[in-house]
């Protein structure tokens, strides 16, 4: 949660901050930072997990979180107080890159009970972004709430707390996650892990080649790729009218998205007999409410956006947005989790791929998909959106409507038997 909210925090909060104070120029370098950044530390965060698949211990974890803290109060205190000679694009960009890359292990905590757990992490993401509609309301509503004294220490309130419920994981009530196994299993894998040993860990998803395929065609080549598109259309749409004085667009974003998003944490959380079919029934939902967007896009284009229809297509994309990337990521864990049975079914013969590290994959592609969509609308004029948000979200859909129909299959064949 609290890493999505670090993720966030700069477009629904810092950046309007910055546009209020009238500091356009740290705004813009603040942006190109942020999308920048993420772009450039992907491919490290990839090796990363290449190299270190289990990640490392809490305490240094910690201490990566705490870096952050530093270096996060750092870059905000320059975007909000210092001089254009100070603050310039090289700071900017090495400060937060400097910030992602003390992420990359803390990421990797989140990403390794995951797939423990084999469970969606939306529910998080969502309380994240709810989180971040609080302090985007809080900036438009009061604008005293930009100030510097305000943005510095809500920016660096997710690494700091993720450095406390590291070091004391006591005063937040956590408690890691233990796949079932039995006592002479559990005293084995620790005796491997002490020598040293490359086995997996309790609840590590090993698979094979097609499956690995399968799971980086849907979800680094198609993933929410149509969806970011039309995110970003929107966002800067919204940015140029705050720009230029009007709040009633921004207002009426952050309104819808809170509402939103508190139905679709209650449609994520409700109890469901079958999650591989509350998943399809999300797939569904999304791919509706991305062709309705899709058609609205000419309005957005013209600059006759009113507030009417953006809340309408901020409230149907807030909603069913979470819940398409949960149906995408039980599809994707779907797919895990059948190459691991395979691979187990062949005696771990041919090549074997970590399922930590696809899944890293797939998180770097998707922090990635926005800065790479909204720099490509920055920079080129004219681009199709609705025809590249129309063809990725087809492929999206159909992929994993495939996926999940085959999920459910196995699993009705599994009850049968």
């Amino acid at each position: 949660m609290m890493g999505q909210l670090h993720y966030l925090l700069p477009h629904y909060y810092l950046l309007n901050a910055l546009i209020i104070l009238g500091r356009n120029d740290s705004e813009w370098r603040l942006r190109t930072a942020v999308l920048q950044g993420q772009i450039l530390v992907g491919l490290l965060d990839l090796c990363w997990a290449a190299k270190f698949p289990q990640g490392l211990s809490p305490k240094l974890v910690a201490a990566a979180a705490s870096a952050a803290t530093l270096l996060q109060a750092i870059h905000i205190g320059l975007a909000f107080c210092a001089d254009a000679s100070t603050y310039t694009s090289t700071v900017a960009i090495v400060l937060h890159v400097s910030v992602l890359l003390m992420y990359i292990p803390v990421a990797q905590v989140g990403s390794n009970y995951t797939l423990q757990r084999r469970i969606s992490p939306a529910r998080y993401r969502i309380l994240a972004w709810l989180s971040a509609t609080v302090f985007a309301l809080a900036v438009l509503i009061v604008p005293a709430a930009a100030s510097p004294w305000v943005a510095l220490p809500c920016s660096i309130v997710p690494s700091l707390s993720m450095a406390l419920a590291l070091v004391a994981p006591d005063l937040f009530g956590i408690r890691p996650y233990e796949a079932p196994s039995s006592a002479p299993e559990a005293a084995g894998a620790k005796k491997e892990i002490a020598e040293g040993a490359k086995s997996t860990c309790p609840g590590q998803l090993v698979t094979g080649l097609p499956s690995a395929l399968e799971f980086l065609i849907l979800g680094c080549g198609f993933g929410t790729i149509g969806e970011a598109f039309t995110d970003m259309a929107i966002n800067l749409a919204i940015r140029s009218s705050l720009k230029a004085g009007k709040q009633d667009l921004a207002l009426t974003n952050q309104l819808m998205v809170f509402a939103s998003m508190i139905l679709a944490y209650w449609s994520e959380t409700r109890p469901s007999a079958s999650n591989t079919k509350r998943a399809i029934w999300f797939l569904m939902g999304w791919a509706l409410c991305q062709a309705v967007r899709i058609m609205a896009l000419q309005e957005l284009e013209s600059g006759s956006v009113g507030n009417l229809l953006l809340a309408a297509m901020v409230f149907m994309d807030k909603y069913t947005g979470p819940l398409g990337a949960a149906a995408l990521e039980t599809a994707l864990l779907a797919v895990l989790v059948e190459g691991d049975e395979q691979n187990k079914a062949q005696k771990q013969s041919g090549l074997q791929i970590q399922g930590s590290l696809l899944w890293t994959m797939r998180m770097i592609v998707g922090r990635m998909e926005r800065p790479i969509c909204q720099l490509v609308l920055l920079h080129s004029a004219g681009t199709p959106v609705a025809l590249l948000s129309s063809i990725f979200t087809m492929l999206t859909s159909v992929m994993v409507l495939s996926i999940l129909q085959r999920q459910s299959s196995r699993e009705l064949k599994a009850k049968s038997d």
